[in-house]
């Protein structure tokens, strides 16, 4: 099935408890298409369901999650898939579980919603929420982009990074794509970083971990009021707290921290590469203080890195460096109000044309 939307389309996602309000999919809403598909299912164990699995590697293991990279049969053939997980921890209550099940489910709509209607995101192809919740996602064999910069450590990233324009100029594209088409039906990524963009075989882009995503209306305002995102990505409205002025500006303000990054091999939050990623908020700020970032600065978007990409990158064209600069506005007045407006500036550089992206 195949939810068919367009930006034209009035499409409401969130209210209240029940996250998709008023999305068709095939006439019914996400939401009870797969109530409707999960009671008919009598899944024991995962085997009862898919059969023998064959666990290729743990990617990821936590007290919430399992991440298993997995061999299982499919229409007679034998594929790799991504299989996650949703355990219950010792101790926890059952309402702090049942809230954790909520965001598990909302991350597996919202990633088939997106997938379904976009292939720059990673597709989820199966999931249930009872008795045995699980994700079942596609496997992008390339790994990531962080593994394409480098370790974020010791400043190694840019040492080992060698750029190639054709690449950098691919990506940027489908990922802006790929966000475009969420904003578009009301959804904010709010962690776009080179972890969460993948690379497939073939290749090509995958936007993953939609799971702290959220939508833009205004009920998700009350209920949500913390610091989310990871620091040395996150945009000056996240930094400040105001949930109101998270949106898809947000998006476009950590994608051009991407696309320095992979430009120069350093993001200028981060100048000495350090991996911040598992810390908080206060923690990050206190690091990025005492290696002389001032928070104010990076809300008013003063950092020397971006000024001095002209150095950094030979021969970049002034096109390519306003692009950076105008997604890296701290006044959101002056930032890409879209990424409609920052794909069109992408096309007319000099870069992308020698790119020859004509697909």
């Amino acid at each position: 099935m195949k939810l068919n939307l367009s930006k034209n389309e009035t499409t409401e996602i969130g209210s209240g408890q029940d996250y998709i309000k008023t999305s068709v999919y095939d006439g019914k809403s996400v939401k009870e298409v797969k109530t409707a598909e999960n009671k008919h299912r009598e899944i024991h164990n995962l085997e009862d369901y898919f059969g023998p699995i064959e666990v290729v590697k743990n990617h990821k293991s936590s007290e919430l999650h399992l991440v298993s990279q997995v061999k299982l049969e499919e229409n007679d053939e034998i594929r790799e898939r991504m299989l996650k997980i949703l355990r219950k921890p010792s101790g926890i209550s059952v309402n702090d579980y049942k809230d954790i099940g909520k965001r598990f489910e909302r991350e597996a709509v919202y990633g088939e919603i997106l997938s379904s209607n976009n292939n720059s995101f990673i597709s989820v192809l199966d999931f249930s929420i009872e008795p045995v919740p699980f994700m079942l996602m596609e496997y992008a064999a390339g790994g990531s982009l962080r593994d394409r910069i480098g370790a974020p450590k010791d400043s190694r990233a840019k040492n080992n990074y060698q750029y190639n324009m054709k690449d950098v100029m691919g990506w940027m594209l489908y990922v802006s794509k790929a966000l475009d088409f969420a904003h578009s039906i009301r959804l904010v990524h709010r962690d776009i970083k080179p972890e969460n963009i993948l690379i497939t075989a073939k290749e090509q882009v995958r936007v993953a971990d939609p799971g702290i995503m959220r939508t833009l209306e205004r009920w998700n305002y009350e209920i949500e009021n913390k610091f989310i995102g990871t620091p040395v990505y996150a945009s000056p409205e996240q930094f400040e707290g105001v949930q109101e002025d998270i949106d898809n500006q947000t998006d476009i303000y950590s994608l051009g921290l991407v696309m320095c990054e992979l430009l120069t091999g350093t993001n200028p939050l981060n100048p000495k590469a350090v991996n911040l990623n598992q810390l908080g908020k206060e923690q990050a700020l206190m690091y990025l203080k005492s290696n002389g970032q001032n928070i104010q600065d990076i809300i008013k978007g003063k950092f020397d890195d971006v000024l001095s990409i002209r150095e950094q990158v030979p021969g970049i064209s002034g096109g390519l460096v306003k692009i950076i600069e105008k997604s890296l506005e701290p006044d959101k007045k002056k930032r890409y109000p879209s990424f409609e407006n920052f794909i069109y500036d992408l096309k007319r550089t000099d870069e992308y044309r020698r790119a020859e992206l004509h697909r």
